[in-house]
C-alpha cells in the first residue's frame, strides 16, 4: 500500500522505524504475499536479469527463498554469468544459498541446431528451411542473442520476407554475422536517420530507460521532431514503449550508443541531463537523486553532484537499502573532500556513522563519528557536535560506558545551560544508557530526567516515549521493580501507538528483564519472545542473540534445561557472527557466556562451565558492566561452595557486596551465596544476619527470585543452629514459593536441604521422603551434581 497507494487504494500505513526495520517489514510482506497465493495455487516467480539487481533486491530474494521453502513456491532467476565476477553481490548471494542447499543452478548453454531452429520458429511464428537454420547456426555458434539479432537484421535487409502470409528466405550466399552484439546493434543503428541516431545517442546518457520529457529537455529538440525520431527507433525495434516512457531493447544497445559518444560531448550531455532532471518536483528529485548525482559527476560539476549524492544516500536508507546508502555516502565523502567542504564532510560522516551503528560495525562507526565531531566543533556547529557526541555515546556503551559518559559530560559542561533541542535529548539519553551499563543507576536517572524535561518542552511525544525507557530501566535495577515496570509499560504503550518498533523492542527487553526477579516467568517469556520476534523482523542480529540468551535464562528457571541449553548455545553462536571485533562484543559476550556457563554447571559439566563463567567475568570487568560482573561471580561462588571451598567464595563475594548498594537487584542475587559461604565457614551468626537482611529486602522489592534462594539458605542456617521448628517453617515457605514460581531447581534444592535436616535428626522417613522428592526433580532436570548429592544422602540415611 505504501509503494502503490493509488493502485491499491487507501492511506499508507504509518511508519517511523529504522531503515533496517522498514526493509524487514517489506521483506515479510512480499514473502507473506507469495505464501498466501500458494495456499490456493502453485506459484512460479521469474526474476530476469539478476546480474543487474541491487543489494537490497538480492537480500529480498534470499529472504523469500529461505521463508518459502515449505510452501508451493518456485523462484526462478536468470542472469548472465559473464557479468558475475567473484565479489559480485549476486555471486555472494548464490554462494550463501548453495551452502544452505536452497538453490540449484541450471546453466543455459549455447543452443544446438535443433534449438536454434526452434528459437527462429518461435520468433517468426513458423519454421524455415534446414539450410537457412544451418547457415544461422554456423555463423552464430548457437548464441541466442546473436541468433535473434541476426534474424532481425536479415528481415530488415529483406533476405527474410513474407509472401502470401508465410516467411521465406531468399538465396543467401552469405550473411554478415556480427562478431559481437556491438556490431549487430551498430548495423541496425546505421539504418536510422541522422535525427533518430542523434536522439538515441542523447537518450543513452539517461540510461536503459528514459522519459520523453527528460530527453526533450536535455536535447533541445522540438516535441514533433523528437516524436518522429523515437517513432523511427520504435519501428526499428531499438526501443519500446513502457508506461509513459521508453526502454532500449537491450542494455547492450544503450551501452553501444553511450560508449560511442566523444568524451567532451558526453560531459556536456550529462550536465544537460542533470539540469533537465532538476526541473522535476522535490519528491521526484529525491527519488531520482542517484541519477542526478551521477549526471553531475559525469558532467564535471562536483559542487552540484554533492547534495544529490547525499540525498541519494538518504533515499536509499529510507527505502531499506543500507548497503546502497553507504555506497552513496562514501561517494559523497570523496566529493566533499575534493571540494574542501568540511560541513558537507561532517554531515556525511555522521550519516555513515549511523549506518555503521545500525549494522554493528562499532569500530568503523567510532572512527567516522569522531571525525564528524571534530569537524562540527571546528566549524562552531554546536547542534552537529551534540548529535555526533550522542552517537559516540551509543557506540561506547557496548564496551567503554564510563568513557562514553565522560565524553558526553565534558561536552555538556562546556556548553553550560542549553535550550531544549532534539540533539540535547539525544545527548542526555545516550548519557543515561552509558550510566545504566556502568551500574551508575542514580546518575542515569538524573540524566533521564534531563532528557525527559527537554522532550516535554519540545512537545515531541515519540522522543518522550523513548526517554521513558532510560528512566524506567534504572528504577527497576535500583530495586524499585514495580515503579520501573509501570514506567516501561507506559513507554511500551506509547511506542505501540506510534508504530515505533525499535522503541517497542527496547521497552519489551527491559520489561522482560524486570519480570524475572519478580518471578513472573510467563511474562518474561512473553516479553522476551516478542522482543525476539521484533529483532528478527528488524534484522538486528546482535539483538537476536541477546533475546535468545534471555529466553534461555527463563527456560532454565522453568526447568526446560534442554531448551535453555539450545538457546544459550545458539546465542553464543549468534553473538560471534554478529559482532564486528572483540571490543564491540564485550557487552554481549559477558551475558551469553555467563548463561551458558550456569546451565553447564547445573548439569554437571564443570570443565566447560568454568571457562564460560570466567570469560564472562573478565569481559564484564573490562567494560565495566557491574550487573554481569555480579552475576558471573555469583555463579562461580556457587560452584566453589559445592566443591567445599567457602573461603574462596567469601574472598570472591565480600569485596563486591561491601562496595555496592544492597538494594540493587544485582546485589540481591549475591546475598544467598554470601550467607551460604559464611555458614560453611562456621560463622553462623553472620550467615543468619545476611540471610535475614536479604529476605527483608527481597520482600520489600517484590523480588521473589532472590527470596526463594534466601529462604533456602536461611533454613540451612537454622538447621545448623538446631532451631528445627523455625527451619521447618522456612523450608516449607521456600518450597511453596518455588512451586508458585514454577521454579523446579529451587524447589528441589530446598527439598534436599530440608531432607538433610530431617536425616540429621534421625527422622528417617521424613528425611528420605524429602530427599527422594528432590532426587526425582534433579533426575528430570538432569542435574547430575545435586542428583549425586541426594543419592549419597539417601544412602547415608538408611
Amino acid at each position: 500500500m505504501r509503494l502503490l497507494p493509488d493502485q491499491l487504494g487507501g492511506v499508507p500505513p504509518a511508519t517511523g522505524g529504522s531503515p533496517q526495520e522498514e526493509q524487514q517489514r517489506l521483506f515479510w510482506a512480499v514473502t507473506g504475499f507469495l505464501q498466501t497465493i500458494s495456499e490456493t495455487a502453485l506459484v512460479a516467480l521469474l526474476l530476469d536479469d539478476l546480474h543487474w539487481a541491487d543489494d537490497a533486491s538480492l537480500e529480498l530474494l534470499q529472504h523469500a527463498t529461505r521463508h518459502t521453502r515449505a510452501d508451493r513456491v518456485l523462484l526462478l532467476g536468470t542472469y548472465r554469468d559473464v557479468e558475475i565476477w567473484p565479489q559480485h553481490p549476486l555471486g555472494r548471494a548464490l554462494r550463501d544459498l548453495e551452502r544452505e542447499r536452497m538453490v540449484e543452478r541450471i546453466p543455459v548453454r549455447r543452443l544446438g541446431r535443433g534449438d536454434t531452429a526452434r528459437l527462429i520458429a518461435d520468433r517468426i511464428g513458423q519454421s524455415l528451411s534446414d539450410e537457412f537454420t544451418e547457415l544461422v547456426y554456423r555463423h552464430t555458434d548457437g548464441h541466442p542473442l546473436f541468433i535473434q539479432e541476426v534474424l532481425r537484421s536479415l528481415i530488415e535487409r529483406g533476405d527474410v520476407y513474407r509472401r502470401d502470409g508465410h516467411w521465406e528466405s531468399g538465396e543467401i550466399p552469405g550473411i554478415e554475422v556480427p562478431e559481437s552484439v556491438r556490431s549487430t546493434i551498430a548495423d541496425r543503428l546505421s539504418r536510422l536517420g541522422e535525427r533518430a541516431q542523434e536522439a538515441l545517442h542523447e537518450a543513452s546518457v539517461l540510461g536503459q530507460s528514459f522519459d520523453f520529457e527528460d530527453l526533450q529537455a536535455m536535447s533541445g529538440l522540438s516535441e514533433e521532431g523528437l516524436e518522429a525520431a523515437l517513432e523511427e527507433a520504435l519501428a526499428a525495434g531499438l526501443v519500446y514503449e513502457a508506461g509513459n516512457g521508453y526502454v532500449f531493447n537491450h542494455s547492450l544497445t544503450q551501452q553501444v550508443l553511450y560508449r560511442g559518444l566523444p568524451r567532451r560531448r558526453g560531459r556536456r550531455l550529462h550536465l544537460a541531463a542533470g539540469k533537465a532532471l532538476e526541473r522535476l518536483a522535490e519528491p521526484v528529485r529525491r527519488r531520482r537523486a542517484a541519477e542526478l548525482a551521477w549526471h553531475f559527476r559525469e558532467g564535471d560539476a562536483p559542487e552540484r553532484a554533492l547534495p544529490y549524492t547525499i540525498l541519494a544516500g538518504d533515499h536509499a536508507a529510507s527505502v531499506y537499502a543500507p548497503a546502497d546508502a553507504e555506497s552513496h555516502y562514501h561517494e559523497a565523502l570523496e566529493l566533499a573532500r575534493s571540494l574542501d567542504e568540511q560541513d558537507g564532510e561532517a554531515r556525511v560522516l555522521e550519516k555513515l556513522g549511523w549506518l555503521m551503528w545500525i549494522t554493528a560495525r562499532f569500530d568503523s562507526c567510532l572512527d567516522a563519528v569522531e571525525r564528524a565531531a571534530r569537524l562540527y566543533r571546528g566549524a562552531g556547529d554546536i547542534e552537529g557536535e551534540m548529535r555526533a557526541v550522542g552517537l559516540l555515546g551509543m557506540v561506547h556503551f557496548t564496551y567503554t560506558p564510563l568513557e562514553g559518559a565522560q565524553r558526553i559530560r565534558t561536552l555538556l559542561d562546556r556548553l553550560g545551560p542549553a535550550e531544549p533541542s532534539m540533539p540535547l535529548v539525544s545527548l542526555y539519553s545516550s548519557l543515561a544508557m552509558n550510566l545504566i551499563i556502568a551500574g551508575r543507576y542514580r546518575e542515569a536517572l538524573d540524566a533521564a530526567r534531563g532528557a525527559t524535561e527537554s522532550a516535554r518542552t519540545l512537545g515531541d511525544g515519540r522522543t518522550l516515549a523513548w526517554v521513558q525507557t532510560m528512566r524506567g530501566t534504572p528504577l527497576g535495577l535500583m530495586g524499585r521493580l514495580e515503579e520501573g515496570r509501570w514506567v516501561l509499560e507506559e513507554r511500551l504503550s506509547l511506542a505501540e501507538a506510534a508504530n515505533d518498533y525499535w522503541g517497542q523492542l527496547s521497552a519489551l527487553h527491559y520489561l522482560g528483564k524486570l519480570a524475572v526477579p519478580e518471578g513472573d516467568f510467563d511474562a518474561a517469556l512473553h516479553y522476551h519472545g516478542r522482543t525476539l520476534e521484533l529483532a528478527e523482523h528488524l534484522g538486528a542480529r546482535s539483538r537476536i542473540s541477546a533475546e535468545t540468551s534471555n529466553l534461555s535464562e527463563v527456560f532454565f528457571y522453568l526447568g526446560d534445561w534442554e531448551r535453555a541449553r539450545g538457546h544459550a548455545e545458539r546465542a553464543v553462536e549468534l553473538a560471534c557472527s554478529a559482532s564486528s571485533g572483540l571490543t564491540a562484543s564485550y557487552f554481549q559476550y559477558a551475558d551469553v557466556f555467563r548463561r551458558l556457563g550456569i546451565i553447564r554447571a547445573a548439569m554437571g559439566e564443570p570443565e566447560s562451565a568454568a571457562p564460560c563463567l570466567e570469560e564472562s567475568v573478565v569481559l564484564a570487568e573490562k567494560i565495566p558492566y557491574p550487573e554481569a560482573v555480579r552475576s558471573g561471580h555469583g555463579a562461580l561462588a556457587e560452584q566453589e561452595l559445592l566443591q567445599g571451598k567457602p573461603e574462596a567464595a567469601l574472598a570472591r563475594l565480600e569485596p563486591i557486596v561491601e562496595r555496592s548498594n544492597r538494594e540493587e537487584l544485582g546485589i540481591m542475587r549475591l546475598l544467598p551465596y554470601l550467607a551460604w559461604a559464611y555458614l560453611e565457614s562456621g560463622d553462623e551468626g553472620r550467615a543468619e544476619e545476611v540471610a535475614l537482611e536479604g529476605i527483608e529486602r527481597a520482600r520489600a522489592q517484590g523480588n521473589r527470585l532472590a527470596l526463594v534462594e534466601l529462604l533456602r539458605v536461611r533454613g540451612m542456617v537454622l538447621a545448623r543452629l538446631r532451631r528445627a521448628d523455625e527451619a521447618e517453617g522456612v523450608f516449607q515457605e521456600a518450597v511453596s514459593v518455588a512451586r508458585s514460581l514454577r521454579y523446579p531447581y529451587a524447589e528441589a534444592r530446598s527439598l534436599y536441604e530440608w531432607g538433610l535436616m530431617h536425616a540429621g535428626r534421625s527422622e528417617t522417613k521424613q528425611g528420605r521422603d524429602r530427599l527422594e522428592e528432590a532426587a526425582r526433580i534433579f533426575r528430570k532436570l538432569e542435574s547430575r551434581p545435586y542428583l549425586e548429592l541426594a543419592r549419597k544422602a539417601m544412602a547415608g540415611s538408611g
